[in-house]
């Protein structure tokens, strides 16, 4: 792998996003800098952490008064129809903070997605206080909020699978993808207690981000489309991009492949640590069952408590050790979890 070229890759997509910073509050403020009404604009999901894909969305948020809508929908114009008539594909939304407060608390990805805002243009107190509303909401409910994130990382799972695994893997939403690494973000910050991850970690942990990060520019780029699944028919030119080179008994392609699964096992192992670490720093039996109850295989587990603690030892230690938690490991924890049960006199039944 070059690192020179995954770092120029990566390094672009943070000049994307400054460049559209840069763009729209000059749009922002030519039309909203002179009224009476207080009003934000601010980047939300992928766009407020600051990287753009050549084909990410570009995500905005016009924060205004109650009774200044008017005023944000004039604003909000002056942002999109430019973008739209670039082809850009765009979410967009206007909310006074009451909304905000409202959407967060009916929606996970709304609440998600205003963790990572970042304001553009316009009104900071009124663009901070939008964006203070999801760690409120999150952090009242710590142990909700976590449950929240496993079963949408299940889902995710059913829906995308597992990076690591895939022949054609899904760079953004298969587990170990860019997505899980924001899930780590959405952890760190609303359960500022959680262990620090070790330095040594960290930095391989990056290193694996730049990485996916890299090879999805380069797909967004080379195909000029908007998917992130990675195909087989792309690989070889992905590989390119990124500076692979073909090596006897060894194609480009395959090297990339190989690097991105190696990418992915370094960023769900590091998930499954720090979800075993919200787990416990909030409600640990409670998180233990659904944990249990999320998703195939761990569905299995569902009932016995002692398979159970089982599992979330085997999440655990499987952190530290980097075993994946699959098929295999749930059939050895329900054998771990009746000879615990018997042990104890209880029987250890399954579901």
């Amino acid at each position: 792998m070059n690192l020179a070229q995954v770092r120029r890759l990566v390094d672009e997509a943070g000049r994307r996003a400054r460049d559209l910073d840069h763009e729209l509050a000059g749009r922002f403020v030519a039309v909203a800098g002179g009224g009476s009404a207080p009003l934000a604009l601010v980047a939300l999901g992928g766009y407020g952490r600051g990287r753009l894909a050549p084909g990410s969305d570009v995500d905005v948020m016009v924060v205004f008064a109650p009774g200044d809508e008017a005023a944000a929908e004039r604003a909000a114009a002056a942002v999109l129809y430019p973008l739209w008539d670039r082809g850009l594909a765009t979410g967009h939304a206007g909310r006074t903070v009451t909304d905000c407060e409202r959407e967060v608390r009916a929606d996970l990805r709304t609440l998600t997605a205003l963790l990572d805002a970042r304001p553009i243009a316009g009104d900071r107190g009124l663009a901070a206080a939008a964006g203070q509303t999801a760690r409120r909401v999150a952090i009242e409910d710590p142990a909700g909020f976590v449950r929240a994130l496993v079963a949408s990382r299940a889902e995710r799972a059913a829906r995308a699978g597992i990076l690591s695994r895939a022949q054609e893997p899904d760079l953004r939403d298969a587990l170990g993808g860019l997505r899980d690494l924001d899930l780590a973000g959405w952890l760190s910050g609303v359960l500022p207690g959680l262990p620090p991850v070790p330095p040594s970690e960290r930095a391989a942990l990056e290193a694996a981000a730049d990485l996916l990060w890299a090879a999805r520019c380069a797909l967004h780029g080379t195909t000029g489309g908007r998917s992130n699944r990675l195909a087989v028919d792309e690989q070889a030119s992905v590989a390119e991009a990124l500076g692979l080179r073909d090596v006897p008994g060894w194609e480009a392609r395959d090297a990339l492949v190989r690097e991105v699964a190696a990418a992915g096992r370094r960023v769900a192992l590091a998930v499954d640590r720090r979800l075993a670490a919200a787990s416990a720093s909030t409600s640990a039996a409670e998180l233990a069952a659904d944990l249990a109850a999320a998703s195939r295989p761990w569905a299995r587990l569902r009932g016995d408590r002692s398979l159970v603690e089982a599992a979330m030892l085997a999440l655990a230690e499987g952190a530290e050790s980097g075993a994946v938690l699959d098929d295999d490991a749930v059939e050895r924890i329900e054998g771990a979890g009746r000879a615990a049960g018997r042990a104890a006199g209880g029987g250890g039944t399954g579901p």
